[in-house]
């Protein structure tokens, strides 16, 4: 009788291994615990940056600010031309700060790029940029004066004419396409 009581013990291991066995095959497992929160309430959105630009204008600054179109004006020694407009930021973002600007790189090349002046302003003062966050709401003035100075020096032309640009400058052109009043992102610390 003791070897009829191991092999039952024997089988009911056995049938208990092939038990498991079966259910490990067959994907069950057991149960596991779990609990989960959501972090926020709504979705995270983005901001953005823009600006309107308003009231542009170029006007001849030798001749009483008239108005000109610049398409067609044609520049000689002595001119200058001034651009103006006003610029509103629309800025949204809580970290958001941006930089105001007008970028005149590559505006005078050719037979042109040593000799006419690039100014530009930013403002009512003499500052070329500002930094704005979105507080700033209101349009915020923006210039760009070309001169095309009447002598090498800026002086009044001399007697013995070496100080006058001669034929240098002629039939040249500034690239206004390539002037642009832009809002740049600043870094965010």
């Amino acid at each position: 009788m003791a070897h009829s009581k191991n092999n039952r013990a024997i089988k009911a291991v056995a049938a208990g291994a092939l038990g498991i066995a079966l259910l490990a095959g067959l994907g069950t497992t057991f149960a596991k615990w779990y609990e989960e929160q959501e972090i926020g309430s709504s979705d995270l959105k983005s901001g953005h940056l823009n600006l309107k630009v308003a009231d542009a204008k170029w006007v001849d600054v030798n001749h009483g600010n008239a108005t000109v179109d610049a398409s067609t004006f044609k520049m000689v020694p002595g001119d200058k031309l001034r651009y103006t407009a006003n610029v509103t930021p629309d800025l949204v973002g809580d970290n958001l700060k941006a930089t105001l600007r007008v970028n005149t790189t590559g505006t005078v090349a050719g037979n042109l790029a040593n000799i006419v002046k690039v100014k530009t302003v930013v403002g009512t003062g003499t500052d070329t940029e500002k930094t704005v966050t979105p507080a700033d709401k209101t349009a915020i003035p923006v210039s760009v004066e070309l001169e095309f100075p009447l002598t090498k020096d800026g002086k009044a032309p001399a007697q013995d004419k070496s100080n006058w640009w001669g034929s240098e400058g002629e039939d040249g052109a500034v690239k206004l396409s390539a002037t642009k009043v832009e809002l740049v992102q600043n870094d965010n610390p």
